[in-house]
């Protein structure tokens, strides 16, 4: 085999054929990411400016959200089926 022993080929061939393992901190705080993208996606209370047009967030129990619990009891929303 060319002056090396069978075993320093095989040392050699698995080192040339490693694989990177991925680091699990990585994994980790990658799919925590993704969640919480796709939470405020699928989640997130928001309302369009009334000038600008853009986007605003509501937080949870701030002013706007209190607001808008407010605004819906006094105009009777409520489940359809209650209606």
């Amino acid at each position: 085999m060319g002056g090396i022993s069978f075993a320093d080929f095989v040392k050699d061939s698995l080192g040339l054929l490693q694989l990177k393992i991925p680091d699990v901190e990585e994994i980790k705080y990658r799919a925590y990411d993704e969640g919480y993208d796709q939470a405020i996606k699928n989640h997130q209370i928001w309302y369009f400016c009334a000038e600008c047009g853009e986007q605003i967030v509501m937080r949870p129990n701030g002013e706007s959200h209190k607001a808008m619990i407010g605004y819906m009891e006094e105009h009777g929303w409520g489940h359809q089926s209650c209606h």
